[in-house]
């Protein structure tokens, strides 16, 4: 008789007609295996297998997991009859996206604003007519809505577009030689004989060196008779916001510009109130002698933690009262803008502090520190 053909498995001899009885016991565990899986969402199962010599194995059989079903929109008041991919924004967004959704079947209005709490509406609205005037040229009118809008409390994403529009539009109205129809900020006038930039600044409280900027002089003594200038009725004042970290400058209730800034850091923070620039306090590449260590930066040292322009500012109200030794100052720490990093006082890029240098006047700007 010929020898039949035999498989080994820990030397217990298997005939061919029971390693296919084997597979078969295999397979059907498996199929059942995965009919769990798809009820009961396992993605694993443990199975004990005995094998046709009566030997159990114990044995973990891994499953392919089904791919992820999207939620389902549906237009309104019609079942849902095939799932689409579609974002979700919910006011809970803790609840399973499993449920059935459904919204209006109506595309959504291009560029129209969300829907906001009741108490941003009035400013919302003045917000849509600002960028409406803005679009359509009118300068002035768009400066007065955007920051009406801007004063009276808009949602924070929404105040820092209208910040940006407004850092746009000052380009046109103030930092540059254009006079607007209708602008109360800004005025020509017809140099006198006798008169001086320093005392033009005086007349409308503005320091001279803004008129300089905003009329390209270089130099003082080319000022001539009969020469006609652009000037702003000022005075600047500024409001620092600490958890904004940005300053702005304010002609009256109109926003002028605004520009990121650093506070004081932890332990040092920059006391909020009401503060005054302080006259002759105003520094052009200033000398400082570190409080601490009593180690002195001369000007133009690259070290000079105050850049390149000091503003000394002293407290009149609030928790300012009597505090003095802050200022605005420049950085040699760009980086750190935006943060607080200080020791107390408010650092602006150099170019920047160097322009609102120009805008603050000595005895006359107040400058609001606020959370």
């Amino acid at each position: 008789m010929a020898k039949n053909r035999s498989y080994y498995g820990k030397n217990k001899k298997v005939t061919p007609r029971l390693a296919v009885l084997y597979a078969a016991v295999v397979l059907v565990i498996l199929a059942a295996g995965y009919k769990i899986y798809s009820q009961y969402g396992a993605k694993s199962v443990d199975l004990e297998i005995v094998t046709p010599e009566g030997e159990r194995v114990a044995e973990k059989v891994i499953l392919a997991q089904p791919e992820p079903v999207s939620p389902t929109i549906a237009p309104a008041g019609e079942p849902v009859s095939a799932p689409v991919s579609a974002e979700v924004e919910s006011a809970t967004a803790q609840e399973s996206l499993a449920q059935t959704v459904v919204v209006d079947s109506q595309p959504e209005p291009v560029a129209q604003p969300v829907s906001y709490l009741p108490q941003y509406a009035q400013a919302v609205e003045k917000y849509n007519d600002g960028v409406v005037a803005m679009d359509s040229g009118n300068v002035i009118q768009a400066r007065d809505l955007l920051s009406e809008a801007v004063n009276d409390g808009l949602p924070p994403a929404t105040e820092k577009e209208a910040l940006s529009r407004l850092n746009d539009l000052a380009k046109l109205w103030l930092f540059s030689r254009n006079v607007y129809e209708g602008d109360i900020h800004c005025q020509k006038y017809k140099v006198q004989s006798g008169d001086y930039l320093s005392t033009i600044g005086v007349k409308f409280s503005t320091p001279y060196q803004f008129i300089m900027r905003l009329n390209g002089i270089s130099r003082a003594e080319n000022l001539r008779a009969d020469e006609t200038l652009k000037v702003v009725n000022g005075p600047f004042r500024a409001v620092a916001d600490r958890t904004k970290f940005i300053i702005t400058l304010y002609l009256g209730d109109t926003i002028a510009y605004t520009w990121p800034i650093s506070t004081g850091r932890e332990g040092r923070s920059t006391p909020t109130g009401v503060w005054e620039v302080t006259k002759g306090k105003k520094l052009i590449n200033p000398e400082w002698t570190d409080p601490d260590t009593g180690k002195t930066f001369m000007p133009d040292d690259p070290d000079n933690p105050l850049g390149e322009r000091w503003i000394a500012i002293h407290g009149v109200e609030g928790d300012a009262v009597g505090r003095t030794g802050f200022g605005i100052h420049g950085t040699i720490e760009p980086d750190k803008i935006g943060q607080s990093a200080s020791r107390g006082c408010i650092r602006l890029r150099n170019q920047d502090v160097e322009v609102v240098y120009d805008m603050l006047m000595e005895g006359r700007s107040h400058v609001v520190i606020k959370d």
